[in-house]
């Protein structure tokens, strides 16, 4: 695909001045009370109770216009949304010690907490609803156009280009770069000169906006009117227990639900989804290319154009066809695209035990003298292990920024597993060594299982990659755009690899299901192909438009998912100067081992 920017140096997301430039501010104050009380129910039970309120002044992009566009995706989605009155977050917790002793403590709680909004998010929805010409405004090849919507226009000399004249360059799309870069840059030329001329005269409340003169295909996504304010809930329940003198342990589930996190971006305009087929475009193009009226376009006379061109020496595939394009598969309506961000969920599950414990100089450390001076000082330890997972839609790492695409534009929730920070097991110890001199010595271990990797349906072809469609869009949503992405591998979920799939003989036992259940069969783009009467099954076999056998795993290959690793070592000397004053030098030495993941 091409890709391009209107950049000429200076460039903005946002309208209004700040920091004595004339645009790129955005102004929010974030207000928050709370109120709570502890009582005491018994002298060994303790009930906390509490309720914080929140309030942001402009979380999204007040005071900036609708996207009228939206509004066919829903009603009031094109408008502004506005952060709620009601964003109570409720607490609860308590502390029960059943001994009465105070060597013991069963502690719980939940608490209700509403996620903010980072500036990044909301200055790409002010940016996608105010006039075009301040900011980095991207085409790709398939709509290209100056900051009053009108398509800008150059002559193309490496391949016949009809749509040009519509600012429509598809035509560049598998061209060899060197064939294309003289196109390319005049192309890039003419949009870098119209929009510095339009910069010193723009004027944000007045114009076409750039969702409307992008036709959707903007940065980041828009927050619809119908937009709910992401929360987590909060549950722990454990165990405190003194063992001995100085010495204590803990044991802990923790458990942590997100709702409406990630923030994911999901094209509603579904942009190349099977569902959204136009035949008589299908038909027009087939026709022109092979020289047929479009009634005539069948598998017969598709049929001679292969073998016509079989004769010639030319090999036919499907990308022959350029049926990949936003023309034959439109979508739900005219735009090209429109990215909501809509919320997804997360989880947390982890039992967390830590023991915490100290010797001092007066006891086990006193064995450490040199005649009448102390080596030793006292020490410091901490010991911590997790079992836990952490799962997302779509396994996002991220919850508190976009998630830029979803794995299943339809169902994008159906996607959950764990998220590339997961770690089954988590392994840490730490030490704080007091030694003569005054030095510290604070050696920390570290040991994590390997995170999951999720297993897509590989693109094998040499065709161009948007034909990928055909091969690889398993479920039919288009991807994301110009280009299908490799669909998850049916049989598995996000993140499976290295987690519930945990050898070679395992995967391979996937593979083979997937060979024998999808090898071979069409995409339901090709389904729609076959459906219409355009092609036969075996020609869409012929040019490749099939999913393909995916090879085995040799068993004999290094399993790559080994633990993970590290030490650390830091050494101070703290240093007092009289009463006032105190600096502490250090030396600090990371990855002691040099240990690599594997």
């Amino acid at each position: 695909p091409l890709y391009l920017t209107t950049s000429e140096g200076v460039l903005f997301f946002t309208a209004k001045p700040a920091h004595g430039l004339p645009f790129g501010g955005h102004f929010n104050t974030r207000t928050a009370w709370y109120v709570g009380d502890s009582w005491r129910v018994r002298p060994n039970f303790t009930f906390n109770f509490g309720v914080r309120h929140n309030r942001e002044s402009n979380m999204f992009a007040k005071g900036a216009p609708a996207i009228p566009q939206l509004e066919r995706f829903g009603a009031g989605r094109g408008n502004v949304p506005e952060f709620p009155w009601h964003a109570f977050s409720p607490q609860v917790g308590f502390a029960w010690d059943p001994t009465g002793t105070g060597k013991t403590s069963v502690r719980g709680g939940f608490y209700l907490a509403y996620e903010m909004n980072i500036f990044n998010n909301a200055l790409f929805d002010e940016f996608a609803r105010i006039a075009t010409g301040i900011g980095p405004t991207v085409f790709d090849e398939t709509f290209i156009v100056d900051p009053q919507g009108n398509p800008i226009v150059v002559p193309i000399s490496s391949v016949p280009c009809p749509l040009a004249v519509e600012g429509d360059y598809t035509c560049l799309e598998g061209v060899p770069i060197g064939t294309a870069l003289a196109d390319i840059g005049r192309i890039h030329a003419a949009v870098q000169s119209a929009y510095a001329a339009f910069f010193p005269k723009y004027n944000p409340t007045s114009g076409i906006s750039e969702f409307t003169n992008s036709n959707g295909n903007t940065f980041g996504g828009q927050f619809p009117g119908d937009y709910r304010i992401p929360y987590s809930m909060q549950f722990n329940i454990g165990i405190q227990r003194e063992l001995a003198k100085n010495t204590v342990l803990s044991v802990d589930y923790v458990r942590i639900r997100g709702v409406g996190l990630p923030f994911m971006l999901v094209d509603n305009e579904r942009r190349r989804d099977s569902a959204f087929f136009n035949e008589a475009a299908a038909r027009s193009s087939i026709g022109a290319r092979i020289g047929v009226a479009p009634a005539a376009v069948n598998p017969q006379t598709i049929g001679n154009f292969i073998a016509a061109r079989t004769a010639a020496g030319l090999s036919t595939t499907i990308a022959t066809f350029s049926l990949a394009n936003d023309t034959i598969w439109p979508g739900v309506s005219d735009l090209t695209r429109a990215r909501l961000i809509q919320g997804g969920f997360s989880m947390y599950n982890g039992l967390q035990v830590q023991l915490n414990g100290r010797f001092t100089k007066d006891g086990m450390m006193s064995k450490f003298a040199l005649g009448d001076h102390q080596i030793i000082n006292g020490m410091d330890y901490t010991i911590s292990y997790a079992l836990s997972r952490a799962e997302a839609t779509s396994g996002s790492p991220r919850q508190e920024f976009i998630t830029n695409t979803t794995t299943n534009n339809v169902r994008y929730n159906r996607d959950f597993g764990p998220t590339v920070n997961d770690r089954t097991h988590l392994f840490g110890a730490g030490l704080i060594i007091g030694t003569i001199g005054g030095f510290n010595l604070n050696p920390t271990i570290r040991f994590g299982s390997a995170p999951p990797v999720t297993l897509t349906v590989p693109f094998t072809d040499t065709f161009a990659v948007a034909n990928n469609i055909f091969t690889t869009d398993i479920n039919g949503d288009g991807g994301t755009g110009t280009s299908a992405r490799g669909d998850i591998l049916p049989g598995t979920n996000v993140g499976d690899l290295g987690s519930k799939i945990g050898s070679w003989q395992e995967l391979n036992a996937v593979i083979t299901q997937f060979n024998n259940t999808y090898a071979g069969t069409l995409t339901p783009h090709g389904q729609r192909l076959l459906r219409a009467g355009i092609f036969s099954e075996a020609q869409l076999r012929a040019l490749g438009a099939f999913v393909k056998p995916i090879q085995l795993v040799p068993e004999g290959n290094p399993w790559p998912f080994q633990g993970r690793f590290s030490a650390d070592i830091r050494v101070t000397r703290p240093i007092s100067i009289k009463e006032r004053f105190r600096i502490e030098p250090y030396l600090e030495v990371f990855n002691l081992f040099n240990n690599t993941p594997k």
